[in-house]
């Protein structure tokens, strides 16, 4: 709905924008992540993890083309970067927009973290998105490559907090034969751990930093359109299933269509549209990578879930309505995740920009307050990205994120990161 409003409202300036532009094959188009990471000199590892709940998650892991695994796991400390809603692990491999130019690397952070020399890096996806669609008791469509079990898709954040995190947690911790690791979550990443924090203060423990990129927890002053869907949650909630279309048919109609200078304006603004408007760090010429890569599917409850944190005001567990509640939490309304369970001896890093539309300042400033004076966290850091237009996307997409986000995140995991 929002976007073919978008296509009407801008389709008289398209040709101005297309002309600004020389567009090209990039390199990176429809390759595979496999692919992406050996073209930049590097090996994929995969693992697979089942949960709790017998859902099957997958974990890649980026390491050099030769490495000696029992030296490297002693000298580098575990870094685990955790993809947002319609994200996955390759969020973080696609943003330089050449595979030979190394200095474009640092804007792709998977690859800085590599170039440290210093951190094991580790990108897990969550359930529900391509690579992490499989199930204990249930299959694919061989036709849609989908998961078309309607239960399947019955879950949100919650889920994601109590049962893929922790698991992906002890599995890095195996492989990597350490106790703790750095944990970066973006967006979503961010929501889950603080939802885990909350509910198992133990998993601190495991934890050292937490370092949180556009943190959505408290939504009442979200300026994206999404904030326009809340008063469907309910109806959103009852239809369930998955949200999107595959990523795969996404890609099918993207990739051709967003290399024609006449839909590269509608295209680019398509991702802007609920994150924040920031084309002045858009590299337009890489889009066709963007949409091969994302969106992945995600749960319509994953979605709902975020709807009715806007209509609560509350960051909570999961409204099922009041029946459901009942039998479930024991009371008519979902409670809330409560922050002052959380370990006071974390350290957690927010890292948050001022064009944000999903984490917007106030609602950040809110939390922050709440963990220094409720959950008294001695080190609770700050960092506010100098860039005014600086958006949601640009934590993952933006030209120049190496130096805004990469960099200052790898000296706070300096700083911070566990003995």
């Amino acid at each position: 709905m929002y976007f073919c409003f978008f296509v009407l409202l801008h389709l008289s300036t398209i040709n101005v924008f297309a002309q600004q532009f020389n567009f090209g094959l990039d390199p990176d188009s429809g390759r595979s992540i496999e692919q992406l990471v050996h073209s930049h000199g590097y090996t994929l590892e995969t693992y697979s993890i089942t949960t709790e709940d017998d859902y099957i998650l997958t974990l890649h892991r980026i390491v050099p083309r030769h490495y000696c695994p029992t030296s490297y796991n002693r000298n580098r400390k575990a870094v685990i970067v955790q993809h947002g809603l319609f994200g996955a692990s390759t969020d973080f491999l696609i943003n330089a927009p050449y595979i030979n130019d190394s200095s474009k690397e640092n804007d792709n952070f998977a690859f800085a973290l590599l170039r440290s020399d210093q951190y094991d890096v580790w990108l897990p996806n969550t359930r529900g998105n391509d690579y992490s669609q499989q199930h204990v008791h249930w299959s694919k469509n061989v036709n849609t490559e989908q998961m078309e079990q309607l239960e399947y898709w019955n879950f949100s954040f919650d889920h994601i907090a109590r049962y893929d995190l922790p698991a992906i947690l002890m599995k890095v911790c195996q492989i990597s034969n350490s106790t703790k690791v750095a944990y970066v979550g973006y967006s979503q990443g961010a929501t889950s751990m603080f939802a885990l924090l909350s509910s198992k203060p133990e998993i601190a423990q495991m934890i050292e930093p937490f370092v949180a990129w556009a943190p959505v927890v408290y939504m009442q002053h979200i300026e994206s359109p999404f904030r326009f869907l809340a008063p469907m949650s309910s109806v959103l909630r009852s239809i369930g299933n998955r949200f999107a279309p595959s990523s795969s048919l996404i890609s099918a109609w993207s990739h051709p269509l967003c290399k024609l200078p006449s839909m590269m304006y509608i295209c680019s603004n398509a991702l802007f549209m609920f994150g924040g408007f920031d084309t002045e760090h858009l590299n337009s010429t890489r889009l066709p990578v963007y949409f091969h890569f994302t969106p992945a599917t995600v749960s319509t409850w994953q979605v709902v879930h975020y709807l009715q944190l806007i209509k609560s005001n509350r960051f909570q567990h999961f409204d099922h309505e009041k029946l459901i509640n009942i039998e479930r939490y024991g009371s008519e309304q979902p409670p809330e995740y409560n922050l002052n369970r959380i370990s006071p001896n974390i350290t957690i890093v927010f890292i948050r920009s001022q064009n944000d539309y999903l984490s917007s300042i106030p609602d950040t400033d809110r939390l922050i307050q709440e963990l220094r004076n409720r959950s008294h966290l001695a080190n609770v850091v700050d960092h506010l990205i100098d860039d005014p237009v600086w958006s949601h996307l640009d934590f993952t997409l933006g030209i120049g994120a190496g130096k805004q986000v990469y960099q200052p995140t790898i000296n706070y995991l300096n700083q911070f990161i566990y003995d």
